[in-house]
């Protein structure tokens, strides 16, 4: 609601807020050429608000910003990209319903998990393993032998 020296005005059945406060202006009305100002009968705010655009929630400062009903982040929350989870910073990424990640995390390609430093790294289903661990080429055992 818009408040114009003290009186309260109706923009489209929309709700328009800086800061939380009230736009008010002398006693005056203010009017384009009699039109209503709105934008597809959207939220949109300033400061904590919720922006909204075309039913999507979009906000600044750690706040939830949809896309097409997606979620997106930024500093540690959570971004996501067509049902897929996608972060930066030890978070989680998935490609396809696959999980990557970076410094000691699980890396997932095609179901398979690969892994760097002494973690496990399976491919088409064969478990390869270095220092030590076990190597499985077509369900065969070969083991090595560290010196």
């Amino acid at each position: 609601m818009i408040g114009v020296g003290g009186q309260t005005i109706g923009v489209g059945g929309q709700t328009i807020g800086v800061g939380g406060q009230m736009i008010r202006v002398k006693g005056q009305t203010i009017g384009v050429e009699g039109q209503t100002i709105g934008v597809e009968g959207q939220t949109i705010g300033v400061r904590g608000q919720t922006i909204r655009v075309g039913g999507q929630t979009i906000g600044v400062g750690g706040q939830t910003i949809g896309v097409g009903g997606e979620t997106i982040g930024v500093r540690g929350q959570t971004i996501r990209v067509g049902g897929q989870m996608i972060g930066v910073g030890g978070q989680t990424i998935g490609v396809g319903g696959q999980m990557i990640g970076v410094g000691g995390q699980t890396i997932g390609v095609r179901g398979q998990t690969i892994g760097v430093g002494g973690q496990t790294i399976g491919v088409g289903g064969q478990t390869i393993g270095v220092g030590g661990q076990m190597i499985r080429v077509k369900g065969q055992m070969i083991r090595v032998k560290v010196q």
